[in-house]
This record gives C-alpha cells, structure tokens and sequence, in this order.
C-alpha cells in the first residue's frame, strides 16, 4: 500500500483533499467535474491496482458529488453558495474566493498558499479574537485574523493515504492540486506543442529536398540547368 500511496501524484491528494475538504465553502468555476476524472483515478489506485475498477470508482464519485450540487460532469465546479450574500452569512462577512487560479493570483503565489494552510497558530498572548475568527500570522490579512477556520489538523483520513495525514502533508497536496488547476491543461498544450515542433520539423526537411531536387540538381544524365534559362542544342 505505502509504495502505491508514493506513486500517487501529490495533486492527485489534492483534488481528493478539495473534494472533501474545500468544497465546502470554495469553487473552482473555471473547471469542470469532468476535468477531475483523471486525477481523482489516480487517487483511487492507492486502494486499487485494477485500473479499470480505479476508473469506474472516480467517475461514480465524482457524478455522485456533481448530484449533490444538482450539476453534470460538464457543469462547472460553482461555489456551493446560491449567491455572494449567503457566502459571506456563512463565513463572518468575507467572502470565500473562487480557487481556479488563485496560486496565480495571490501574493506570494503557491509558497504562500502552503505556508498560510499551515500557519494556524493560537493568538498570542494579549490578542483578542471576536466571534469565529482564528490568528494566522502568515495571513495576508487584518492583524492576521482570518474567518476561515483551519481546514486541516492532524489525524485526518482520506482515500489516497491510506492512513492519518498531517496537515503539513495536506497542505503540501492541496496546493499542488491548485498549481494544477491554475494550469489544468498545461501537459496537453506542452505535448501539442511538441507535435507541431515535430511537424514543422519534417516539413521543412521535404521542402528543403524538394528545393534542392528542383532548383539546384541536374537532372538525371545531364548538366545542371537553371529555371528560366534554355540549354543550347546542337
């Protein structure tokens, strides 16, 4: 189990950590449910070493999950909240934001996404916190006070681990799985790119022989001759 946990991708662990965890008050609405489907099958080859039964387990989660949401595999990933104002009731007057490109967008990018999941801390000795608000002193916020609850604390349990994860390894995944959904389809944009590489390459190879075919080598069993200008015949 523990080598088939290592071989899953640590994103993989996080798109299981957002499912589960982050869903709850956050969206990602630039992604679809679909795009997590190869991800979440990754995930599920910790449990399993049948591929088939890893695919078929993510794609019934995940139209189980986009059920709950009252969503397809093609909808995107909404905030769970009907509108802004039931999103800020729900979490002390802030407003959860969307994640798709949040490691982008963010001051200090994925570095600080990481470090502030993990940087919960009890309020120092003198500091007052109001109803629901918790100290973070990595926080880019107020006096380090933040709404948001600390999503993670050691000893949770999920699918892709096998066992209790800590919240440093939690944090370390769910950022990956950010970085990822920041660039969801940046491997199959680099492999395209390749292939156009590859075809410009072989293309410019044929119209180099063609020219040199053309322009520059005599033709068979007689002198080289040049376009525009007529061999003399005796």
């Amino acid at each position: 189990m523990a080598e088939r946990l290592a071989a899953v991708p640590s994103a993989a662990r996080g798109a299981v950590i957002f499912q589960h965890v982050c869903s709850a008050c956050h969206g990602l609405d630039r992604l679809q449910y679909a795009d997590l489907l190869p991800l979440l099958e990754q995930a599920e080859r910790a449990d399993s070493t049948n591929a088939q039964k890893a695919h078929e387990n993510a794609y019934r989660d995940l139209l189980s999950w986009a059920a709950t949401r009252h969503a397809t595999l093609a909808s995107p990933i909404a905030s769970p909240y009907p509108d802004p104002a039931a999103a800020k009731a729900a979490n002390g007057g802030d407003m959860p934001p969307d994640l798709s490109v949040i490691v982008r967008t963010i001051r200090g990018g994925p570095a600080y996404v990481q470090a502030m999941l993990e940087g919960y801390r009890p309020p120092p000795p003198g500091l007052k916190l109001g109803p629901a608000t918790y100290y973070n002193p990595v926080a880019l916020t107020h006096h380090h006070r933040f709404h948001m609850p600390p999503p993670f604390h050691d000893g949770m349990d999920f699918g892709p681990y096998g066992q209790s994860a800590t919240v440093t390894e939690m944090a370390r995944d769910v950022t990956a799985f950010l970085v990822w959904s920041a660039w969801p389809h940046a491997r199959a944009r680099l492999l395209a790119g390749y292939g156009v590489l590859a075809y410009l390459a072989v293309l410019t190879a044929i119209m180099a022989g063609l020219t040199c075919l053309i322009w520059r080598c005599p033709p068979f069993g007689g002198e080289e001759t040049q376009p525009g200008r007529r061999q003399d015949h005796e």
